[in-house]
């Protein structure tokens, strides 16, 4: 898009919005923090949770937070100060995790007033809100990340013609679409040898690995602990998030002798509820045109007179309208390179670095270790010596 205002994404939006069949809109859409775009967001998709990237956050925290220490050791310890924060799993967890933070640096005030101000977007991105709606542990934009890699594989290049790149989106859809398709009847078809029990009958082929696995996770908390041991009061979240039985609905299951049903799962796990659009094939377009003549001849023979006029008058109008031919667009050639671009060849799908890969890459290290903080004359290996 030329411009990226609210009122830009809005009109992107419903274009996307249109394509959803049924009124069924997603249950969570994914971003980094453009507010523009989750304003948008709010208007357009209302019945959808806007959840801000967790990479993106951790990404942007490293790079305005990590140049202040010396150590990995030290920035590790951050680190672990700030998952919890991100994970808590209510908002008392959040607090006390915030508290603890802003407690062990106080001794780096500008530090905690960058991380101030992702506050206001607590809801969006920490675990204690976002895991009250339906994502289905989809909390970063990775899918998208690594759907851009797959395609860039087979554009090759990022210039070709608009007929070209047509072909190789098309041809990257249906390879991807037959991909799934083996992937489901495969999962139909085979039973995992940890699912080959009672408890599973019920969902086991029709059910999704994938969420097979999580389920028996959950069963796992419950073996794995000691005797005399109880599970943590119940958050709600799992349950609330991946549309699965959390351990406490295992535990209660077990205890009355019941076995798991597709009741306690959500549709979006189901194989036999799967279905993979069909991606209709450019060459078969003489074809589908006779089917939608025929159609028509059979329809236009059961309307009143009156209605066969106007329907002529309006294919008339449609046969007699000039045909639009899109051309490729005019290359204009400059002198030189333009300001701030790279020196790589135009082709090239690389993208340029992130901010966070730049502090990484600027960051000097010991030449005998490889860390940070120290070179190789003041190396701690030395110190044996």
């Amino acid at each position: 898009m030329r411009n990226e205002q609210q009122s830009d994404y809005e009109w992107a939006l419903r274009r996307v919005a249109s394509l959803f069949e049924n009124g069924n809109m997603p249950f969570a859409v994914i971003v980094d923090r453009e507010l523009a775009l989750m304003n948008a967001l709010n208007t357009v998709f209302t019945q959808s949770k806007v959840i801000v990237c967790q990479w993106h956050v951790n990404n942007n925290v490293e790079t305005h937070c990590k140049p202040r220490f010396t150590t990995e050791d030290t920035w590790d310890r951050f680190s672990g100060f700030w998952h919890k924060v991100m994970h808590a799993k209510t908002e008392g967890d959040f607090e006390t995790a915030w508290n603890g933070l802003c407690s062990e640096y106080s001794e780096y005030p500008t530090m905690i007033t960058y991380l101030e101000r992702w506050l206001p977007y607590k809801e969006y991105f920490v675990d204690a809100w976002i895991n009250r709606h339906l994502h289905f542990g989809n909390t970063t934009s990775s899918r998208v990340e690594s759907g851009h890699a797959a395609l860039k594989k087979y554009l090759c290049v990022s210039s070709g013609n608009l007929g070209r790149v047509y072909h190789n989106i098309l041809l990257c859809v249906n390879n991807q679409r037959q991909e799934i398709l083996a992937k489901i009847d495969s999962e139909k078809s085979r039973i995992p040898h940890r699912f080959n029990t009672p408890f599973y009958s019920e969902v086991v082929r029709k059910v999704s690995v994938c969420a097979l696995k999580k389920i028996h996770d959950q069963g796992q908390r419950i073996d794995n602990m000691g005797p005399g041991q109880e599970l943590p009061p119940c958050s709600g979240s799992f349950k609330s998030s991946h549309g699965l039985p959390c351990a406490h609905d295992i535990l209660e299951l077990r205890q009355s002798g019941q076995n798991l049903t597709m009741d306690h799962i959500h549709q979006h796990w189901w194989l036999h509820g799967s279905t993979v659009p069909v991606q209709r094939n450019s060459g078969n377009q003489q074809e589908m045109l006779q089917q939608v003549m025929e159609g028509f001849s059979a329809r236009y023979a059961l309307m009143p007179i009156p209605q066969q006029q106007l329907v002529l008058q309006q294919i008339t109008n449609l046969m007699e309208a000039p045909i639009t031919q899109i051309q490729e667009p005019v290359t204009q050639r400059t002198r030189g390179r333009p300001p701030g671009t790279s020196n790589r060849p135009e082709s090239s799908t690389r993208r340029d670095p992130s901010a966070f890969e730049l502090v990484e890459a600027n960051q000097r290290r010991c030449g005998a270790c490889g860390g940070v903080g120290h070179n190789r004359r003041t190396c701690p290996r030395n110190a044996g010596q």
